[in-house]
């Protein structure tokens, strides 16, 4: 065999040669080990990795496996309502009644409600909780005539869940009832013309 043919030959087994020990020093590790070299990517599972970890990771605030979804505004509105009546707002302190219902997807919750007069002002507040309360039940304010004024009054209420290990809480259906004023009370009329001036109390 030529020393030329020699030549073409030896370089492609010297490069085969220098590739292997390369590929052998780098699988080699810290203590001369022989390690597996890394796997190829797949871009499907890194895809599939990295939406997974968007979803489901603390700082995302996404839901763990086996977790509930948050509840939407709408669906916290359809868990709760009130009602009542249209009163006359008497002279005084007087007990109006009022309703609540609410549907909440866990046994254990509480319910926060809120009542203001036409003025924005507070009236008065309750907390009903599940273990001591009904899910529906009629309920009275303690009105007094020398704190608020007749007018449009509004209910609203807060609904909290507990679906452990999470809590949640939203705002449920409002609703509005009218206090009109008192009618005013009738005099009698005087028996005779020196009689003093009729007044009314």
């Amino acid at each position: 065999m030529s020393a030329r043919h020699r030549r073409t030959t030896t370089g492609p087994c010297r490069a085969l040669v220098a590739a292997a020990v390369a590929l052998g020093l780098t699988a080699l590790g810290p203590a001369g080990l022989v390690t597996a070299p890394p796997a190829a990517a797949d871009p499907v599972t890194d895809l599939l990795t990295g939406v997974s970890g968007a979803l489901t990771g603390p700082a995302a605030g996404g839901t763990a496996p086996g977790q509930s979804a948050a509840p939407t505004a709408a669906q916290f509105a359809s868990w709760g309502s009130f009602s009542a009546p249209t009163y006359r707002l008497a002279r005084g302190c007087h007990d109006y009644a009022y309703r609540y219902a609410v549907t909440p997807p866990e046994p254990d919750w509480a319910l926060e409600v809120f009542l203001t007069d036409r003025r924005g002002r507070a009236i008065g507040s309750e907390i009903m909780m599940s273990g001591g309360n009904p899910t529906s039940a009629v309920r009275h304010w303690r009105i007094c005539r020398s704190t608020t004024v007749p007018g449009v009054f509004t209910i609203r209420g807060v609904l909290t869940y507990n679906d452990y290990p999470e809590q949640y809480s939203g705002a449920v259906t409002p609703t509005q009832f009218r206090m009109t004023p008192a009618k005013p009370k009738k005099c009698a009329k005087p028996t005779w013309r020196k009689q003093h001036p009729r007044r009314c109390r």
